[in-house]
């Protein structure tokens, strides 16, 4: 899956998105990796961590990473993902 082909399919994901805590982006406790992955990939809806749902998907792990990193305002994380990230699930920061 590419990062682009990611995007569409987070921005379709048939749930509704928060920001908990103040930073974390999840719907539920599920984060925006795990959630696609969830959608997308028939029998994949007990997935609940980044790393699993990113290799089901298809995504490097370095990018699944990245994403996961951005949906959680980690340390170091890229602004430009969570931009994207945040776009693709309707929410803004002060959400």
């Amino acid at each position: 899956m590419t990062l682009d082909e990611f995007f569409k399919a987070l921005a379709a994901v048939p749930h509704r998105w928060k920001i908990r805590y103040g930073r974390l982006i999840r719907t539920a406790d599920i984060c925006p990796v795990a959630a696609v992955c969830n959608t997308k990939i028939p029998g994949a809806s007990e997935v609940d961590d980044w790393e699993s749902a990113g290799a089901k998907l298809g995504l490097e792990a370095d990018l699944a990473e990245k994403l996961q990193s951005a949906a959680d305002a980690s340390p170091r994380y890229s602004k430009r993902l969570r931009a994207k990230l945040l776009a693709a699930c309707k929410l803004t920061e002060t959400a």
